[in-house]
């Protein structure tokens, strides 16, 4: 493994080694430095910047889904290596499918693959399909017509029996516009629980309708996170704070009040845009609001950690820049710390915890690394 601390050549960072950060009145220590896996040769799949994979239970190995091959590359994050590469079937009876981007492990020997092909199933880690199913069968549990109710953000719960969680999308609307929900689909079952985003989530005005000219298109400017975490499940997004913890069938909403940053965004978009270009105007002004990445969980520290940032303005879009603000929750979300991050001047990357640090994906000519931050007070 090499470990080095941060200089230019790694264009997150604006500063490296240790800094000084005050929190009212408090200071804290971080400490940043970036180690680079070997990939022993191997042609890496860094396009999703890693975000579609998961974890060993005790974090040694990661899991990240290549979808060109497609396979699973399987990652030694003890040695910072790579460690092997699980070929996959496309079609046929074990295949997952084409550009699969729904993953995640079900224990150390099953894992759940979905695809943009509508096909989704569990299949053991040797790539054998042990039970599938198709967006068909959901169409037909839910009485709506073929290629009218799609899923995504799909998080597999068990695989016995089958019953996964996820975003649903209702496009039967003549208009273009979809209706979205969340719920809980028991696929051996051929039932669904059923609950409306916004009775905890208000996104009205972040989905607007956008015409290109020969279509028209409902365009996104939020997105929705739903990761498992023990025995729960917690729901977030970008444009608030609030976050919402499932389990047993039972939702609990969870308000954050935040000491120095806003909670939300403020700004809203229009209904309808004329053309794309409108529309991506509004949107980078939007983006220059708060913004919130998914929370992690440090099982060492015993506490959440949350970046929060405001993009700005910045006419070479191959150099985005950003304020950024690291936030520090206990394990009931209540907030302990709000800190600044000078260092920080992009969004950051596809991130996780590890043996007391936060581990932030970059992407070093075509290599993997990994930027580090702890926090010490």
């Amino acid at each position: 493994m090499k470990n080095v601390h941060l200089f230019l050549a790694v264009a997150f960072f604006c500063s490296c080694g240790n800094s000084n950060i005050e929190d009212q009145g408090d200071y804290y220590e971080l400490s940043l430095d970036t180690v680079y896996l070997d990939s022993k040769g191997e042609n890496l799949f860094l396009f999703n910047n890693l975000s579609v994979s998961d974890f060993s239970d005790d974090q040694t190995l990661m899991y990240n889904f290549d979808l060109r091959t497609p396979s699973i590359e399987v990652l030694d994050l003890d040695k910072m290596e790579f460690k092997e590469r699980i070929l996959l079937e496309k079609e046929g009876p074990d295949g997952v499918g084409e550009m699969v981007y729904h993953f995640n492990l079900l224990g150390s020997d099953t894992f759940f693959a979905g695809s943009t092909d509508q096909k989704f199933g569990i299949f053991s880690i040797d790539g054998s399909k042990v039970k599938g199913f198709t967006e068909e069968e959901l169409g037909e549990v839910l009485g709506f017509p073929q290629g009218m109710v799609s899923i995504s953000q799909v998080l597999a719960l068990s695989s016995d029996p089958l019953s996964v969680i996820c975003e649903f999308n209702d496009w039967t609307a003549k208009d273009g516009t979809k209706r979205q929900w969340i719920g809980v689909w028991h696929v051996d079952e051929g039932s669904i629980e059923e609950y409306k985003i916004e009775n905890w989530f208000d996104f009205d005005g972040y989905s607007p309708l956008v015409d290109f000219g020969n279509y028209k298109a409902q365009l996104n400017a939020y997105w929705f996170f739903i990761e498992s975490l023990d025995e729960k499940v917690l729901f977030s997004t970008n444009v608030t704070s609030t976050l919402l913890a499932y389990k047993n069938g039972a939702f609990d909403l969870i308000i954050i009040n935040h000491k120095t940053i806003e909670n939300k965004k403020r700004g809203k978009l229009t209904d309808r845009f004329e053309s794309r270009e409108e529309f991506e105007l509004e949107l980078k002004k939007l983006r220059s609001e708060i913004n919130f990445s998914k929370p992690v969980w440090d099982a060492e520290n015993e506490v959440f950690y949350r970046f929060a940032y405001k993009e700005k303005g910045n006419e070479d879009q191959s150099a985005p820049s950003a304020e950024v603000y690291l936030v520090v929750m206990n394990k009931e979300f209540e907030v302990l710390h709000e800190i600044k991050v000078p260092q920080l001047n992009k969004s950051p990357n596809f991130h996780f915890v590890k043996d007391g640090r936060i581990w932030i994906f970059e992407n070093v000519d075509d290599e993997v690394s990994f930027i580090r931050i702890k926090v010490s007070a």
